[in-house]
């Protein structure tokens, strides 16, 4: 983790926060996004998905499927 470069860190802890925040389905994706600080939508779901490996909305749609 040393070698983490800031804005790295800084990003995925912002992914993660969005991740808690779309169990709460009083959000939609792009509330979503921009309480964890993207401005745009489409890089959020663009960094979202690398970082998980599915779009915030599939990630909703397993969360919600259990």
């Amino acid at each position: 983790m040393a070698n983490t470069k800031p804005t790295h860190f800084i990003r995925t802890h912002r992914l993660h926060k969005a991740s808690q925040l779309l169990l709460n389905k009083a959000y939609n994706v792009s509330e979503v996004a921009d309480q964890v600080g993207f401005k745009h939508y489409t890089y959020f779901s663009s960094a979202f998905r690398e970082e998980f490996g599915v779009s915030p909305r599939v990630f909703r749609e397993q969360l919600e499927k259990g």
